[in-house]
């Protein structure tokens, strides 16, 4: 019989009346029921005080924050604070299928070198109507060669090591929005990463989502991150450079037409 480690899911949620009553039946689905659920509130003024009150499960912990501290902040607090082996993140307008914890454990657990394991997303529009599918690299070697180039770890798909996440240093505390990449280059340097191929959350593309927001910000700290990744020791290829200067030029476009490309590109 395999033995599981201690499991934990965390959902980050500041004003996310509209859509996390989603994100939190399907976590409580879960195929794999063994975790520790944390909802972290980031100081919402909206009902979502009330959404939480009406949920009761013996695994569910509420956080409330008395004031909005920001994503990345709160981030690396459930990073802090968190007493798991293994972390899953999920956004407060994201669905989880019903059976990705269990497939990414499996794949976890399939070799010790691995510290993250994320997957492909199925991407779904406020409705909740599929609209498309973003597949990543599988293999740590692909994701290993991709990463300066390109996130290819979608951080509401994510599960990982949280002692290998604190040695890399956790989140990068200025990039928020993107403060996940960071911390996933560096991990890669740590362990093995690697995506499952079936897309096991849902990604959820609407107008008030954070990235529609704070994309030219985030284009500007994906650039200094890729940046920082050089640093690293990651290799400074042609296509890195290329595709550094490509996303330094969107920054040159009004902000509207920086956000189409931008989810043009996400769903493909």
């Amino acid at each position: 019989m395999t033995h599981f480690p201690s499991v934990a899911v965390a959902i980050p949620v500041f004003n996310g009346e509209k859509y996390l009553s989603f994100a939190i039946e399907s976590v409580l689905k879960q195929s794999f029921a063994d975790f520790t659920f944390h909802i972290y509130d980031d100081g919402s003024t909206d009902s979502t005080h009330e959404i939480l009150d009406a949920v009761h499960d013996p695994r569910l912990r509420i956080h409330r924050l008395p004031k909005n501290e920001g994503l990345c902040k709160i981030r690396q607090r459930i990073l802090d604070e968190v007493d798991a082996e293994w972390i899953a993140f999920l956004d407060q307008d994201d669905v989880a299928r019903p059976d990705r914890l269990e497939k990414q454990l499996r794949t976890a657990l399939s070799s010790p070198s691995i510290v993250v394991v994320g997957s492909a997303i199925e991407c779904i529009d406020e409705k909740g109507t599929r609209i498309g599918v973003r597949r990543y690299p599988e293999q740590s070697a692909q994701i290993r060669q991709r990463l300066p180039i390109e996130n290819c770890i979608a951080n509401p798909a994510a599960l990982f090591h949280r002692a290998a996440a604190i040695k890399a240093g956790g989140f990068d505390r200025d990039c928020d929005g993107v403060e996940d990449y960071g911390l996933w280059l560096r991990m890669a340097l740590l362990g093995d990463i690697v995506n499952h191929p079936e897309p096991l959350t849902q990604y959820r593309i609407h107008s008030e989502q954070y990235k529609a927001k704070r994309t030219r910000r985030q284009l500007i700290d994906s650039l200094r991150i890729r940046t920082k990744a050089i640093r690293l020791g990651y290799p400074l290829t042609f296509l890195f450079a290329l595709t550094w200067v490509a996303q330094a030029a969107l920054l040159l476009l009004p902000a509207s037409i920086t956000l189409h490309l931008f989810m043009k590109r996400t769903v493909r």
